[in-house]
């Protein structure tokens, strides 16, 4: 039994389907689940919805969560293709599990590249189950201990990403809603509460792309339209698009169309009678 702390690890191991399967627990299990796909496909009850369950899809249940897990055709697209599920999975009791869940309060599905730190400490707890004696349930209960904290960590990390594609896409909003008119990154970066340094470091991070120049090929791209579709003076194109001065505006149309502004026109569907 684990002690005061820690936790008891029940049973784990490999699975692997290549038949038709099927299990239906509506009262769940009495223990806590760490489950990780490995290869093929299957269907899990997450949240009251049969979701598909891929590689890398890490799933944890508490005690008592309905569970049903389905290998089958469902989600293929070719009928007559390997039909194939593997996962590890770890069955967990013990006060340790209990206060982590209690204070994670962790949702029941995350993905994580197979390459990563915890699929080789799921690994090496399997292992441990094959052996007996203290000293194999004292190294599966460090084991499982520093795998709650990397699921942890995990969140943390996807929690972090969420949020900041979030506050990403608020600034593409800003950009899109003031087009039209000229704004700097400071504005941005007021918006959403962020400095300009870090506004413009997140941009790229996120985009690939800095604010400067999606901002330009926005305009341009809609300039564009403009010009190709309304009797609008290129002058008024310009302004009307976020560009101060004419100049600047002709060269990066110039730049990008490889054509002034006027000759595309003359090219484009919309011609000044």
């Amino acid at each position: 039994m684990p002690d005061s702390y820690g936790c008891q690890v029940l049973a784990a191991g490999y699975s692997y389907h290549t038949k038709p399967f099927r299990i239906h627990l509506q009262d769940g299990m009495n223990h806590y689940l760490i489950r990780l796909q490995t290869e093929g496909m299957c269907q899990l009850l997450i949240d009251g919805e049969m979701k598909k369950i891929t590689p890398g899809h890490l799933t944890l249940f508490q005690p008592h969560d309905p569970y049903t897990l389905l290998v089958d055709h469902t989600f293929s697209t070719d009928q007559t293709c390997k039909l194939e599920s593997g996962d590890y999975y770890l069955f967990v009791v013990g006060p340790f599990i209990k206060k982590w869940w209690e204070r994670v309060k962790p949702g029941k599905l995350y993905k994580v590249t197979l390459e990563e730190d915890m699929v080789t400490m799921i690994k090496l707890v399997t292992k441990e189950q094959l052996r007996s004696g203290q000293l194999a349930s004292s190294m599966q209960d460090y084991l499982t201990r520093t795998l709650l904290h990397a699921i942890e960590l995990l969140m943390q990390e996807q929690d972090a990403r969420s949020n900041q594609t979030f506050v990403a896409n608020q600034m593409k909003r800003y950009i899109e809603e003031h087009i039209s008119t000229p704004f700097q990154i400071k504005d941005i970066a007021a918006h959403i509460g962020l400095s300009p340094s870090r506004t413009g470091h997140l941009f790229k991070e996120m985009f690939h792309t800095s604010i400067i120049k999606y901002t330009l090929e926005l305009r341009l791209s809609i300039a564009s339209e403009k010009i190709r579709y309304t009797p609008m003076p290129l002058e008024q194109v310009a302004e009307s698009c976020g560009f101060q001065h004419y100049t600047y505006f002709y060269q990066m149309f110039k730049r990008k169309f490889q054509m002034s502004p006027s000759e595309f026109r003359q090219g484009s569907q919309y011609k000044i009678p």
